[in-house]
């Protein structure tokens, strides 16, 4: 019979966007609150604007909200891998101290991946 042992996930990433009658963002932050209880780590990619999803998370229930990670990508990068799109291609992606750099055949692209805080002092 197997043993009853706890398993923590070593990492978590919260990548849906809230949907429900409640409000989308007090839905968000419950999932946060959520995730930072039972990961050790927590991090939120966006490519919205951070100061907005900060401004809506402020003064919300978030468990260890200093230690949640929320990093916004550099829209002008997403704009411009978006205006390359095609329905099947090829490209190179690294990242080097926050720094995304993208090759699409012979352009190569470029971006930050900034770090924000959630504020809870309401």
């Amino acid at each position: 019979m197997p043993s009853s042992t706890r398993t923590e996930l070593p990492f978590h990433t919260a990548c849906r966007s809230p949907t429900s009658r409640r409000s989308p963002f007090a839905i968000y932050a419950a999932r946060l609150h959520r995730a930072s209880k039972t990961a050790p780590r927590v991090a939120v990619y966006t490519h919205k604007d951070p100061e907005q999803l900060l401004g809506r998370l402020a003064g919300e229930r978030i468990h260890r909200a200093e230690a949640v990670e929320l990093y916004a990508i550099d829209r002008r990068l997403l704009g411009a891998i978006a205006a390359r799109l095609e329905r099947r291609m090829a490209f190179a992606l690294s990242v080097a101290e926050h720094e995304l750099y993208v090759s699409l055949g012979t352009d190569t692209l470029t971006g930050v991946i900034a770090r924000h805080a959630l504020d809870q002092s309401g």
